[in-house]
């Protein structure tokens, strides 16, 4: 046996969930349903930045926005989306409550990016550009590997077909967030 298989057998046994990395060079194009019920690609020719996260990591996906570079701001080339994954299996009354709740927080948040809109005179209405889906049924977070019940923080960026370019598991400094995002063009 090798080693790999002891791995694996192990893990199993104890019952570990194994879970595939992003792979750089992949593609993942699929369809994300946002708040709103607007069905967004990330192979539609756009850089997406897409934060996976749980619902109580709410605070780093913010940190992320926070560090998008300004050049990102307001430009159609590029839009940052958060995933937001609740661990259990909500009814729908619940996951009503639980999506208006999600919607006040984009409130807040887009006031805010507002605010650095302005101060860039940018002349755009920010809260178009504040991009959160829940992810209940761990769709999206599956399709990158991670499992349900996961505690999840991911940060990806994906060129305009999709392929991913990059993958952190921390907020990334605005730094190497803007070398990641001018690298995917």
């Amino acid at each position: 046996m090798t080693r790999w298989t002891v791995q694996i057998f192990f893990a199993l046994l104890l019952g570990f969930e194994l879970r595939a990395a992003p792979v750089i060079g992949q593609i993942y194009a699929m369809d994300i349903v946002d708040l709103a019920e607007n069905k967004i690609s990330t192979a539609d020719g756009r850089i997406t930045t897409l934060v996976l996260a749980s619902s109580d990591e709410s605070a780093r996906a913010q940190k992320v926005g926070d560090n998008t570079p300004d050049f990102c701001l307001g430009n159609p080339k590029y839009r940052m989306i958060t995933a937001l994954e609740f661990v259990s299996h909500h009814s729908t009354p619940v996951r009503a409550i639980i999506r208006k709740l999600a919607r006040r927080r984009v409130e807040t948040a887009a006031r805010a990016l507002q605010a650095r809109y302005d101060a860039n005179q940018i002349k755009r209405n920010a809260r178009d550009d504040v991009i959160v889906a829940t992810d209940f049924d761990n769709v999206v977070a599956a399709r990158f590997g991670v499992p349900l019940g996961a505690h999840t923080f991911e940060v990806l960026v994906l060129d305009g077909k999709g392929e991913l370019r990059a993958h952190w598991n921390d907020v990334p400094s605005r730094e190497v967030l803007e070398s990641a995002l001018r690298a995917a063009q």
